[in-house]
């Protein structure tokens, strides 16, 4: 063992603790600067299938929050309406904050979506229910395990047949018992397919 030959004891180590403690921040850890965009490919995502991870990604804590979109029911006739579907996958004791929460130190969940034309939202999002973590006491609701958000949608009476995409930017923070991930965006697409 090297010795530094004066009283520093153990000093040293408190030294590369704080110094890991830093590099930890820097790479990311409770960094709370710009969203980073990250993108699936469009082949990647559910496209006016039934719910589900086409993908077979399992959320990891590398990647600790999995989203898939569809569009329920995939055909709809011109006047029709129909349900886009958000699906957030969460890798256990991951958490996302509500889309209703209140500015703080984590951000809250975003859905922007972007309608081609002869296609318009009906009403407000349908949000998942929320709890409040039993291992935090006196913090804020946040959605846990698998959730769903819906938006009603309307195809306009004079659509055309076709494919019409809809495109939804999710802006959303990862967060688990030690730490939040910088806040992150998802581009996802589904397709609705316009019936005669």
């Amino acid at each position: 063992m090297v010795t530094c030959g004066c009283t520093c004891g153990n000093s040293w180590r408190l030294v590369v603790v704080a110094t890991m403690f830093v590099a930890m921040l820097f790479a990311g850890g409770c960094d709370a600067g710009a969203p980073r965009e990250q993108t699936r490919p469009a082949a990647q995502l559910a496209v006016g299938v039934e719910l589900g991870d086409p993908t077979g990604d399992e959320p990891t804590a590398a990647e600790p929050v999995i989203w898939s979109a569809a569009v329920v029911p995939a055909t709809a006739v011109a006047g029709a309406e129909v349900v886009v579907e958000i699906r957030a996958r969460m890798a256990a004791g991951w958490t996302i904050h509500p889309v209703d929460a209140s500015p703080g130190p984590a951000s809250p969940t975003t859905l922007n979506l972007e309608l081609p034309p002869g296609v318009e939202a009906v009403g407000d999002w349908e949000l998942p229910p929320t709890r409040r973590p039993l291992d935090k006491p006196g913090s804020g609701a946040v959605y846990e395990g698998e959730v769903t958000f819906r938006q009603t949608l309307r195809v306009d009476k004079a659509a055309a047949a076709g494919a019409l995409e809809i495109r939804c930017e999710v802006g959303f923070q990862a967060c688990d018992a030690e730490m939040c991930r910088r806040p992150e965006k998802v581009s996802l697409v589904a397709n609705v397919r316009v019936v005669e």
